[in-house]
């Protein structure tokens, strides 16, 4: 096939013929007679499902693993905690949070901060976390990653009020 067996682009004359651009026309015809039918404004634009009042959120200073987990029940929710060499390099193994951080006062936040979307049990039925995180894809499997949180794990956990 050669430079003039190709189909013509955009309406732009090929070779000695013009190639009439019926889209043009159309567009053009539009503009001088719109359509009736077209929807009109309203003041209450926007979406009539979902919560559509003021979000409320809770902070709660290292929570207990059955805690998280009943948030996680109803939305995902934002934990934050100091992290190490080995949460930077997390791949398919489970990051065990540590006791690095200090006692927060309440509405603290410190550290680094995910979103926890979901749990899951090991094998030995041990319960971890599922995490997404916001340095993209190459961190973790697609971001995402697993946590363990025990007592001794110090967090800052923000939830919404339901």
């Amino acid at each position: 096939m050669g430079k003039d067996d190709l189909p013509p682009l955009g309406g732009k004359p090929h070779g000695k013929e013009k190639v009439p651009n019926k889209y043009r026309k159309t567009a053009a015809a539009a503009r001088e007679n719109p359509p009736t039918d077209q929807p009109q404004p309203q003041d209450d634009a926007g979406s009539k499902t979902g919560f559509h009042g003021k979000w409320q959120f809770q902070t709660e200073i290292s929570p207990s693993a059955d805690f998280i987990k009943a948030r996680v029940e109803h939305s995902p929710v934002a934990i934050s905690f100091e992290v190490d060499t080995d949460f930077h390099e997390l791949k398919k193994n489970i990051y065990k949070v540590g006791d690095t951080t200090e006692p927060l006062e309440e509405g603290e936040v410190e550290g680094h901060a995910v979103l926890i979307v979901g749990y899951g049990y090991t094998k030995n039925r041990q319960l971890f976390f599922l995490v997404q995180n916001s340095w993209g894809d190459d961190w973790g499997v697609k971001g995402f990653g697993r946590i363990f949180i025990d007592e001794s794990s110090k967090t800052t956990l923000v939830y919404p009020v339901v």
